[in-house]
This record gives C-alpha cells, structure tokens and sequence, in this order.
C-alpha cells in the first residue's frame, strides 16, 4: 500500500495534533502512536486529550482504534520518561497543559507498564501554576543525578 495514511481518520471531530511519539503502549510489541490533541468549538470549551492509536501490527492503515488516557488535561506537548519509586519502575508521561495552564504527570500502576488499562492510570498535577505550558523536557541539566523538567510557556 502506497501512503500517507491518516490514522486518526476516524475522529469525529476536527482535531489538532502537534506532537506523536512512537511506544508500545499495550504490551504487544508494536508501536504505538501516542499524542495529545485539543479541539476549539466555535461555541463552548476547548476539549483536549493524551491518547494513543494502537496498531494491530497489521502494517499502516486508515482509522486505528484510539484510546483515551486522560481527558480534559494534556492538550499540547508531552515527554514519556520512566521514574524510579524504591525499586520499582513507572512508565510516565509528563504533561504540558496549556488550557489548563498547568504541568501534570500520568503514570501507571501496571506491573508490566501496560496503559491498556485505564484503572491501573494515575493523574497529579505538579505546578498549578505554571501557564500556558507549550513543551516539556526531562534531562539532567545540571548533571547531578537527578532529572529535572524543563517546560517552555506560550505566554501567561
């Protein structure tokens, strides 16, 4: 099959994307197509969500099956990272909010990091107070041992 492809072609809206990032997202060994979106209505509020297409392994097509993490939350743009909690490993994704003007962070309690299951997935906020936060970034800036977020603001 010749491409491209549009596999958010069964959006039921018009929605903006601006960043996907390619991880497997249930545990099945194929990339997934993890993103965040907003849409702005011409009457009412801005939705927006984080969420990932999943690929069946069945090669690029039209329409794959999307599913939702978090809504009403991520908007914009979004770092996977995995954090440490005692000996125990949490696949993470910081959040920009930039509706919402915040930073969050999303994780999982999946044994395996599986985010297939929405029960198993948690929610914080980390500033509330940080604008309209347009990117984020997690390195060891300093080189200290520790990672740091790095978050871009639009304008407050």
């Amino acid at each position: 099959p010749v491409g491209p492809f549009n596999i958010a072609s069964n959006d039921s809206r018009d929605w903006a994307y601006h960043k996907v990032v390619w991880k497997d997202m249930d545990n099945d060994g194929d990339l997934d197509a993890l993103t965040a979106r907003f849409f702005l209505p011409t009457v009412g509020d801005t939705l927006h969500d984080i969420l990932y297409f999943e690929n069946t392994g069945q090669g690029f097509s039209e329409g794959w099956t999307e599913h939702i993490i978090n809504s009403d939350g991520a908007d914009v743009h979004f770092s996977p990272i995995t954090l440490t909690v005692g000996s125990r490993d949490y696949d993470c994704i910081v959040v920009g909010e930039f509706f919402n003007q915040q930073l969050s962070i999303l994780w999982t309690d999946s044994p395996d990091n599986d985010w297939s299951d929405s029960s198993m997935i948690n929610y914080r906020v980390i500033n509330p107070d940080a604008g309209q936060t347009f990117d984020t970034v997690i390195d060891d800036y300093n080189r200290d041992g520790t990672l740091e977020i790095l978050s871009t603001e639009y304008k407050t």
